[in-house]
């Protein structure tokens, strides 16, 4: 299940015993939280920084659990990540304010923004398939520059000036425009996180390129860089697909929905199941009006002989998926889609599938970098212990 989380960073260390009291205090300070367990007492004393660590909150008015932990990272900074589940943290309603537990914790992120004065906040967007790469949107380095404008933001002064200075940035067309009272900028680009997120969203050219009159140009098909990697496969080629049911259509996919279905290019250029000949999907060409249209167009000429009970939608609809994850030489091979597929691991395959994608793009899609990421994914399903397969994972190919 993928998370929402929010990074605070710092241009000099923040490593102290003061720091956890002070969050502890700004933590129980905001409404409908309880620092947990419930049943148990915790203080600020009961956490060594030497160890990192963190405590959870337990939201009182319905199910959430928000994750506060301490981090120790190289400058600039990580001292302080908060995280929750994506499913739980932004409603289904697309209009208004933020209400109960997406409000808390908005409140809460702003208020420790307040406290400790960060040199910058960033929530990278939750669907980072479609969204800005991370390493555009965090410091990985002391000479740090945004690639991208992120979801969510807390900008200090030296950042701000980097922007084109305060006024511009207060004038930014965004959802959310606040100057906080240490003089920071807090700024949500979107009320939803995966809202229009292409390069060429007004707030991005507004903030990096300097265009005084940027509009609002969401109609755009590319502003989610949808593209059938597909696409670029000609009739009887074979290929590995990973689907959902159109029921199942949501900004995210867990485990459970996905269905890996081996399919071939027919001289219409459909895909069909490699097994029986079945329809699966029409592939996507073209340029359409908006994502919505691109998005239907898996559907939208359905032949007379297909069984409607078995029509699946493709969750790899992105420019970051190179056909080289998906093209098969023959219908039994294997590819980086049907070995991610199989292994026998609870982590997100939908997001590993494009954290791998991530990958590829810095590689250029050569050869040897797929071939890498193959054997990596082999010798991963090689390991019988599930959780040290996950760690490896977590800790090698989850960007």
């Amino acid at each position: 299940m993928s998370q929402a989380g929010f990074a605070f960073y710092s241009t000099e260390s923040r490593r102290s015993t003061d720091l956890v009291r002070r969050t502890f205090e700004i933590c129980e300070s905001v409404d409908g939280f309880e620092i947990g367990p419930p049943d148990e007492t915790v203080e600020p004393d009961d956490f060594s920084l030497k160890k990192g660590g963190g405590f959870e909150l337990y939201w009182q008015n319905g199910p959430g659990r928000v994750s506060v932990g301490f981090k120790d990272e190289s400058f600039p900074e990580h001292f302080i990540s908060i995280f929750i589940q994506r499913h739980i943290f932004f409603p289904e309603d697309d209009e208004g304010e933020y209400e109960g537990l997406t409000s808390a914790v908005m409140e809460l992120v702003r208020a420790l923004a307040i406290e400790h004065n960060p040199y910058y906040v960033v929530s990278p967007n939750p669907e980072p398939e479609v969204g800005p790469d991370p390493v555009d949107v965090m410091p990985t380095t002391a000479e740090f520059e945004l690639g991208r404008i992120p979801w969510f933001g807390v900008y200090s002064s030296s950042l701000i000036d980097e922007l084109g200075g305060r006024e511009h940035v207060l004038e930014t067309p965004a959802w959310h425009v606040e100057e906080l009272e240490t003089g920071s900028i807090l700024l949500i680009r979107t009320r939803a996180p995966w809202a229009y997120l292409g390069r060429d969203h007004p707030v991005d050219r507004y903030l990096l390129d300097g265009e005084d009159d940027a509009t609002d140009d969401s109609g755009d098909v590319d502003s989610l860089g949808l593209q059938d990697p597909f696409a670029a496969l000609s009739a009887g080629d074979y290929g590995a697909d990973v689907c959902v049911t159109p029921e199942d259509i949501d900004p995210e996919f867990p485990n459970e929905d996905l269905q890996l279905e081996r399919v071939y290019v027919d001289e219409s250029g459909d895909l069909r199941r490699v097994d029986d000949d079945t329809f699966v999907r029409n592939v996507v060409d073209g340029h359409y009006e908006d994502d919505g249209a691109f998005l239907e167009a898996m559907l939208s000429e359905v032949p007379d002989d297909a069984d409607h009970d078995r029509l699946m939608v493709s969750t790899l609809l992105h420019e970051r998926i190179p056909t080289t994850f998906v093209r098969l030489e023959d219908p039994d091979d294997e590819n980086v889609v049907t070995r991610v597929l199989d292994l026998g691991v609870d982590i997100d395959k939908h997001d590993l599938l494009f954290s791998l994608a991530r990958v590829a793009n810095e590689g250029d899609f050569e050869d040897d970098e797929v071939a890498s990421i193959e054997g990596a994914l082999e010798t991963l399903a090689d390991v019988d212990d599930p959780e040290v397969a996950e760690r490896i994972i977590e800790e090698r190919l989850l960007l």
